[in-house]
């Protein structure tokens, strides 16, 4: 190039070094056993149907996923204490109140009420639903099977209350509205005066 340095490309350089290497034939050559070991160590293709963690790739996975559960279930934890933490200290009294006064009506029916009725109306609950299912003509029930209506409403009872980033998030919005109001009540006072 005539003593000049080349340009270099915007986003730097790869270099890539590569070797080739002839391997000798014989009758039984080493390295298609040596690579079909490594094959069958990686991921053996006739034991993936019978047993989905065969070899290293699938045990690798299998642990990820169960990493990635446990991740989930954690967060999931966190979600539902922290939203219980806003129920219990009264973060939104409207919807406190309401779980206090639900609270108080089960108490004083489950106390009114005799346990052995309380305990008959769950079971024949449950067998009418059984029934229900058996009368759908299905044969594996499990699929059938769906959460239990008291068990959605919680959910999206607690999935209402706000986690402590939504409320500091809530908190500063409302700041940001009583400054621009107090700002404008200033300025009205002002054009009045």
């Amino acid at each position: 190039n005539g003593g000049e340095e080349p340009k270099r490309a915007a986003y730097g350089e790869v270099r890539v070094r590569c070797s080739l290497r002839l391997l000798e034939t014989e009758t039984s050559p080493k390295w298609r056993y040596e690579q079909a070991l490594c094959a069958s160590l990686l991921e053996p293709t006739f034991e993936i149907k019978a047993d989905a963690r065969a070899g290293y790739v699938g045990q690798y996975k299998s642990g990820i996923r169960t990493l990635k559960n446990m991740q989930d279930n954690v967060l999931w934890a966190a979600g539902v204490a922290e939203r219980a933490h806003a129920l219990l200290t009264w973060a939104h009294p409207k919807k406190t109140a309401l779980f206090c006064v639900g609270l108080v009506c089960g108490i004083v029916g489950c106390s009114l009420i005799p346990n052995k009725l309380l305990v008959a109306a769950l079971l024949s609950k449950m067998f009418v639903k059984g029934l229900a299912v058996k009368l759908k003509g299905a044969k594996d029930i499990s699929k059938l099977k769906k959460r239990p209506d008291d068990e959605v409403q919680l959910d999206n009872f607690l999935a209402s209350l706000p986690t402590m980033p939504q409320a500091e998030v809530a908190q500063r919005h409302k700041r940001l509205v009583w400054t621009a109001q107090h700002a404008r009540e200033v300025n009205r006072m002002r054009v009045a005066a």
